[in-house]
């Protein structure tokens, strides 16, 4: 089956029914959110993509929902009242915002210079990014307001 080697994830257009998740493939994996819309959203570092899956048995494909121009580590996923869509990212130390609509990813304003995103967690509550942390050698929990 198409993704069972742990190499790669299933390409575009593969039936979600026939596509294995590898759980580890020279790549970090962060933690998969799941959408009513697209199913669940996982991050490929290895390939740089978002991507969207329906639980095997299901109709649906295997597609990309975006591929950011950095690589992340983690991200959170969000639908606005608009009906836009966009992703929040951590990539080296900085966040990043890019809709899905947009062709570039752009930076979120950063009050401090010394302090990076890390992990492989990024959550999204209350127009809150809530994520770990360093800065100068030590780790914590923070959280960014969204305009």
């Amino acid at each position: 089956m198409p993704g069972d080697t742990g190499e790669t994830f299933c390409t575009d257009g593969t039936q979600g029914n026939q596509c294995l998740v590898p759980t580890n493939y020279n790549g970090i994996i962060s933690a998969a959110q799941y959408d009513a819309t697209y199913g669940w959203l996982l991050l490929n570092t290895k390939e740089k993509r978002i991507l969207k899956m329906k639980a095997p048995g299901n109709s649906n494909f295997m597609g990309t929902l975006v591929v950011p121009d950095r690589t992340p580590t983690s991200f959170a996923f969000r639908r606005n009242s608009d009906g836009s869509e966009e992703v929040f990212f951590c990539s080296s130390g900085k966040l990043y915002r890019r809709g899905l609509n947009d062709t570039s990813d752009t930076e979120l304003p950063w009050p401090v210079p010394s302090v990076a995103c890390t992990g492989r967690s990024l959550l999204l509550h209350d127009n809150k990014l809530i994520f770990p942390y360093t800065e100068n050698s030590l780790t914590g929990i923070a959280q960014y307001l969204l305009e």
